[in-house]
């Protein structure tokens, strides 16, 4: 981390805040839209796999549970290194390595196809833990939450919803550009943005020159500055252990465990559960796609009302504990009401409610991070809650699973499935999401331990 500047303008009249920080968000955003725009590339790489190469189902899903084990490995080292080095350099690397890999996944060879998925694993583990420190640097905690939103929600959202339309529809279809030939323009806008992203961002506003003192003081409004190090001193010691110590950041990983394993169902399930309801694949693909922009919208939703009734409550942790509660506790009833719709379509536009209430705590923890994390170990909390969610992510699948199949019945030599036990089942883990918001207390940082 690069010292604060000394200034030499304290008597000079107030300077007009530089933008600096602005340029950090679009190139935050668009290292969140590149995370999941290569990460869905997966989408179109397994029926080619089974069509061109005899693939079987069981081997696409082999390789493809290899990216969640190194995913979910690499969350607290990735942190740790990322709090010790700075976000610069750790991102401008791994965004680099992902583009590099992804069209590995293509090969003909298990071998090579299963070792892409693992290096892509772990080298997005550290994405979304550095880009929690980028926002805890570089804005103010009064709209820190918008920011982290608008970051994680919106455009890694937008990047998994988009990567459909940029690969198929415009590369594909249109440019008429091979599977092989369209990852590799992939890979080319990857590497194009990491030395871009190595170019125009900086490790804090205190090392960057572009920054003046009005920009800083903004930033540093309602937060303590990180003290600058001593030259020649040895780095900081690691925030993991005192991390580990608060039982505030033990709740935020069980949290994350719960809404990210019910999320496994939004991406591994729904197409069956249409299909079992006689929808057409086309149609499936569009009704699959409501609940991710109730996503979106939620995401939102929560961090504007979180900025608000944190002007109205005593403390940051009244007002995240208010809407982590409240909105998990709406989405346990809109699932509840979800199984009971008829119509395919309106059960899909009840799953896009679900998701609205349900994706409200992804600001709402990112910006709890960035509350007990502080400036010297967001990465590090981050990285905790997260690897709790990849926890749960493994867990309640297989849970789900289980559920599904001993649900399922044959009728005249028909399987008949039956999701509505999943999806109950489902509603009562966002009632225990939601309790963990009571046990969270995020009005303790990091920074003010010794």
């Amino acid at each position: 981390m690069s010292a604060p500047r000394e200034s030499n303008r304290r008597h000079d009249p107030p300077e007009s805040p530089s933008r600096i920080r602005w340029l950090v968000l679009a190139m935050a955003c668009g290292a969140s839209f590149c995370l999941y725009l290569h990460r869905f590339t997966w989408t179109f790489i397994a029926p080619e796999l089974q069509q061109q190469h005899g693939w079987s189902e069981m081997q696409t899903q082999a390789a493809y549970v290899c990216f969640s084990w190194t995913y979910g490995l690499g969350q607290i080292p990735s942190g740790i290194l990322i709090d010790r080095y700075g976000p610069r350099v750790f991102l401008t690397l791994i965004i680099a390595a992902w583009s590099l890999v992804i069209p590995w996944q293509a090969s003909s060879l298990g071998a090579v196809v299963g070792g892409s998925r693992l290096a892509i694993g772990a080298t997005q583990a550290g994405c979304y833990p550095g880009l929690a420190l980028v926002t805890a640097r570089w804005f103010p905690i009064r709209y820190r939450t918008i920011i982290q939103a608008i970051v994680a929600t919106v455009c890694g959202r937008g990047g998994g919803a988009l990567a459909p339309i940029v690969m198929a529809t415009c590369l594909m279809a249109w440019l008429g550009l091979s599977l092989s030939t369209t990852l590799w323009v992939m890979t080319t806008v990857g590497l194009l943005f990491a030395c871009a992203f190595w170019v125009l961002t900086r490790d804090t506003p205190e090392g960057d020159p572009r920054v003046n003192e009005g920009e800083l003081q903004l930033i540093h409004e309602g937060s303590v500055p990180a003290p600058p190090p001593v030259s020649g001193s040895s780095p900081q010691r690691l925030p993991i252990a005192q991390a580990l110590r608060l039982r505030s950041v033990w709740m935020l990983a069980l949290m994350q465990a719960f809404v990210a394993g019910v999320d496994t169902i939004y991406s591994s399930m729904l197409g069956q559960y249409f299909a079992s309801r006689g929808v057409s694949l086309g149609k499936a693909g569009l009704l699959a796609s409501i609940p991710l922009f109730g996503g979106m919208l939620g995401g939102l939703t929560a961090a504007l009302v979180n900025d608000g009734l944190m002007r109205r409550f005593p403390t940051r942790s009244h007002a995240r504990r208010a809407i982590g509660l409240g909105a998990n506790l709406c989405a346990c009833v809109a699932m509840l009401a979800m199984v009971r719709q008829t119509d395919a379509l309106w059960a899909a536009v009840a799953l896009g409610v679900v998701k609205y209430f349900a994706d409200m705590s992804q600001p709402i923890g990112w910006g709890t991070c960035t509350d007990i994390g502080g400036r010297r170990g967001s990465a590090t909390v981050f990285s905790i809650m997260n690897a709790g969610g990849n926890f749960g992510s493994f867990v309640l699948p297989m849970l789900f699973g289980l559920i599904a199949t001993r649900s399922e019945r044959v009728i005249a030599d028909v399987v008949v499935k039956n999701y509505v036990p999943v999806f109950t089942i489902a509603a009562g883990i966002y009632i225990a999401a939601g309790l963990m918001w009571l046990l969270i207390d995020s009005t303790r940082s990091l920074d003010d331990v010794a």
